[in-house]
């Protein structure tokens, strides 16, 4: 297995794109259902803080995006968790996230969101392991969220 590192915002927005494709029917449903993910690609790179996995320094292989610019609100919201197929159940949407979540509190977040579609279980059960809780249900979603106790340090 090659080296992983971990990285902030290095990405362009084509590398999230070509990522986004490689990785567009672990998502449930298929991401590309959802959004046009060259549009996608861009309001990330514009907007959100991105926490990146990469092999060996030059292929995209995991990527975790949040929206972290709205400090008045101190509550950031978690866009995107994927990891490339060849790459999953090795630890790294674990890793990614905990990054989040330290980046998050560095920036004086009080809360992180996000949403996952309900028969994704190994996502639920994975975000339930840093305990974050459902706070809203629909027909195909939960919302899910954490709230950063006082004596939580990044």
């Amino acid at each position: 297995m090659p080296d992983i590192f971990y990285k902030k915002n290095q990405s362009k927005a084509g590398e999230i794109l070509e990522h986004l494709v490689a990785c567009d029917k672990e998502f449930t449903p298929p991401l590309s259902q959802r959004v046009d993910l060259s549009a996608y690609s861009e309001k990330m790179i514009n907007f959100a803080t991105n926490i990146e996995a990469w092999n060996d320094k030059t292929i995209l292989v995991g990527l975790v995006s949040a929206y972290m610019n709205d400090p008045d609100n101190k509550t950031a919201y978690i866009t995107s968790v994927s990891v490339c197929p060849d790459y999953t159940g090795k630890g790294i949407a674990k890793k990614l996230i905990a990054e989040c979540l330290k980046e998050a509190k560095k920036n004086g977040f009080k809360q992180l969101q996000l949403e996952v579609n309900k028969s994704n279980l190994p996502a639920v059960n994975l975000y339930r392991s840093f305990g974050f809780e459902v706070f809203e249900t629909n027909k195909e979603t939960i919302k899910m969220s954490l709230i950063f106790k006082k004596d939580d340090t990044p």
